[in-house]
């Protein structure tokens, strides 16, 4: 089938891979009056939110049972010597200057080492990342040489898992 020699309103009755052979009429600056869409609209907001979501959740994320707002109620892990909000838990996974301890009950063949400066956490499996582990990635600003970037993994689970030198 070709394409329609002067435009029309309807649509056409099947597909065609062939250009156009007319540019389309000028736009239009006035919306559409019924517009389709996949559920009734209305012309004025409405005072209730809708009963369900519009989408499908981006993540299938977890709802934790109490969740985090910064600086609400601030807890003290005074053997840490650190204040945390609540709804948030804090665990030693390594010390400067010692070796990291792993989760089998291994220990990493070097230090942990100073100067901490930026990092991040990177999955180890993109396409899954809940499945597999991940790596804390930061960098060390140790003077003469001694800084760089250094990896702490972990399993799937938040065990450590290995630490060393990237």
């Amino acid at each position: 089938a070709s394409p329609s020699e002067k435009p029309t309103n309807e649509p056409s009755k099947q597909p065609t891979n062939e250009p156009s052979k007319q540019p389309t009429p000028e736009p239009t600056f006035k919306p559409t009056p019924n517009p389709v869409t996949g559920s009734p609209t209305t012309s004025s907001p409405t005072s209730k939110p809708s009963p369900s979501p519009t989408q499908k959740p981006v993540t299938d994320s977890p709802t934790i049972s109490e969740p985090f707002f910064f600086g609400d109620e601030f807890l003290t892990y005074d053997d840490l010597g650190i204040e945390v909000s609540r709804g948030l838990s804090v665990r030693l996974i390594a010390q400067t200057g010692k070796r990291v301890q792993y989760a089998d009950g291994d220990q990493s063949n070097l230090d942990y080492h100073s100067q901490s400066d930026a990092a991040g956490i990177i999955p180890l499996n993109p396409d899954n990342p809940l499945d597999d582990g991940y790596v804390y990635v930061v960098n060390s600003e140790e003077g003469d040489g001694q800084g760089g970037v250094y990896g702490l993994y972990f399993d799937k689970d938040g065990n450590v898992a290995d630490y060393k030198v990237l």
